[in-house]
């Protein structure tokens, strides 16, 4: 078996992951993050950086179709991880 370990991105690269991720998504879905492509801040401060964190992040606005606070996404986080 063969692990793969990777460390938190930089903002920079996170940054470029999250826009990669919100690609994959519909127009429509799209729309919901204007606010976090205009201004990544909000987003890294909630993820920092973490590769599964942002995923999380982008499927949970999808789904609740309204942009999260930091408080409500690690809330639901750990609501789903019970």
């Amino acid at each position: 078996m063969c692990y793969l370990v990777l460390d938190d991105l930089s903002k920079e690269e996170a940054q470029r992951y999250f826009v990669k991720l919100i690609e994959k998504v519909s127009a429509q879905e799209q729309a919901l993050f204007k606010a976090d492509l205009d201004c990544f801040d909000f987003v890294y401060s909630v993820t920092g950086g973490r590769i599964i964190f942002l995923k999380l992040y982008v499927g949970e606005v999808c789904r609740s179709k309204m942009k999260m606070s930091g408080d409500e996404f690690f809330f639901d986080y750990l609501h789903v991880q019970e």
